[in-house]
């Protein structure tokens, strides 16, 4: 099979074609090699996935990089480890598309890294880390509130826009206004 074609049976989304193209990728040459890991990232077999995850452990860059984008396309919770890595190692568009990535997966252990993405200088790790927050909703109120009254008046600064979507009220940009919201979910039975 050519580039053309593995690019092709992604796009298409078929299944039936995960074992022949994770096959593929031990005889390819390196382009239809990269073609073949965004296919199998586009198919979505839960399959691939443990072969994708052993790929982004790669000796080869190019091969981590590509692994890496196809495993974004994944809501499994196996993929949370790699994007926590990528949060720490990659550059910008890779940082994006794993702060995306987690946002679609909502685990729980994704929450303290990604308020810790709110003080990076870069705006659009800011928007996409803010937007990921908004994604878990008040499933993540609990550990939000922790890191909120944990957290130095930068980092509260920054999470009251997401609490204000989150909750999709009109509280003020005090942290007194927030502290005494997170006191009566506490109160309440809200957060531990």
């Amino acid at each position: 099979l050519n580039t053309s074609t593995v690019s092709t049976l992604g796009e298409i989304g078929n299944k039936q074609a995960t074992p022949a193209l994770m096959k593929m990728t031990e005889v390819a040459d390196s382009g239809t090699r990269m073609a073949v890991i965004d296919a199998l990232g586009k198919i979505g077999d839960p399959i691939s996935l443990p072969y994708l995850l052993t790929l982004f452990k790669n000796q080869n860059i190019q091969i981590r990089g590509q692994a890496a984008r196809a495993i974004f396309h994944y809501t499994d919770p196996a993929v949370v480890e790699p994007c926590l890595t990528i949060l720490d190692t990659g550059d910008v568009a890779m940082r994006v598309l794993a702060i995306e990535t987690l946002g679609r997966i909502k685990d729980p252990r994704a929450i303290k890294p990604l308020i810790g993405q709110l003080n990076d200088p870069d705006e659009r790790i800011q928007t996409a880390t803010k937007n990921g927050l908004i994604s878990f909703s008040e499933s993540a109120i609990n550990q939000i509130g922790v890191h909120y009254k944990e957290g130095t008046s930068p980092i509260k600064q920054k999470l009251i826009p997401v609490l204000r979507s989150i909750f999709n009220t009109t509280l003020g940009d005090t942290e007194l206004e927030w502290s005494s919201f997170f006191d009566y979910i506490k109160a309440k039975g809200g957060y531990d």
